[in-house]
């Protein structure tokens, strides 16, 4: 799978989307002025419906948004329509693991330091039970480092942009540790094909 292809089909597939779901939302309220119907329900029907377009619409434009910039170490990114800018400082990154493939890939970042992120968790057991392939690498870096606190930030939101953002942790992160998924991951963002 080539990454930027991908992408271009990805946006493709949004742009599609979005137009059918602009022309759905002409046609309902066309419909109701070409039949002449004024009545209560219909119209509040319609109206419930516009509002589910305009709903189902923001939520795919939250869903696939994400935007990163790395500067001095620090990678700043924003993941969704209504979050807020979240920082991770590169080189207190203690691990990524991936989870999933494709737009369902889950990123999970592992660091020593929780910086101006309100969204760093503290590592618990529930967490390395939820992701077992990742608990060996964890408890590998955990037995090196018994006193430090490690904290996780898991990014969802994204898409096909996760990869490219994936690819570029790899570049900046250089101190820290893979999981094999995250490895097969960051070789399908710089063009690799993967059996």
């Amino acid at each position: 799978m080539d990454i930027n292809k991908a992408l271009r089909v990805e946006k493709k597939k949004n742009i599609r989307f979005y137009i059918y779901m602009c022309i759905l939302a002409i046609i309902i309220p066309g419909a109701l002025w070409a039949t002449s119907i004024i009545n209560g329900f219909f119209i509040g029907y319609a109206i419930i419906m516009e509002l589910l377009i305009i709903l189902v619409i923001l939520k795919r434009i939250d869903s696939f948004k994400l935007e990163y910039k790395y500067l001095n170490n620090k990678l700043t990114f924003k993941t969704g329509l209504f979050n807020k800018k979240n920082l991770i400082l590169c080189d207190q990154v203690a691990l990524i693991h991936t989870e999933g493939i494709e737009e369902d890939m889950k990123v999970i970042v592992i660091s020593t330091v929780k910086f101006r992120n309100s969204r760093f968790k503290p590592v618990v057991e529930g967490l390395l039970r939820k992701y077992p392939k990742m608990s060996d690498e964890y408890k590998k870096i955990k037995n090196v480092n018994p006193d430090k606190v490690f904290y996780y930030l898991i990014l969802k939101k994204g898409g096909l942009k996760k990869y490219t953002m994936l690819g570029d942790l790899f570049t900046y992160c250089a101190r820290s540790s893979y999981t094999d998924e995250a490895i097969q991951n960051i070789k399908i963002s710089r063009g690799y094909t993967i059996d």
